[in-house]
């Protein structure tokens, strides 16, 4: 929550998954990541997770759906 309302306020969702399996293709693998980035950018919608944001003010919204396979994080920034 930034103290300044003109600043941009950020909702976080992470998950996590296996990491690439050993017969798993490269495309296999990112629709599996493609995938789990999606399901929690729409957890962030459905369970409206930017409502306390928008209760102080706050219109400048980002939302960041996180997912890590293994260790290594991939980002799908949402505005």
């Amino acid at each position: 929550m930034p103290h300044d309302k003109s600043r941009h306020g950020v909702v976080i969702e992470i998950k996590r998954i296996e990491g690439r399996k050993k017969k798993e293709t490269e495309e296999a693998f990112a629709k599996r990541i493609n995938a789990t980035l999606t399901e929690a950018a729409h957890q962030i919608e459905h369970k409206k997770y930017y409502q306390e944001l928008l209760a102080h003010q706050i219109e400048k919204i980002i939302q960041l759906p996180i997912v890590f396979a293994g260790k290594e994080p991939f980002v799908f920034p949402v505005e």
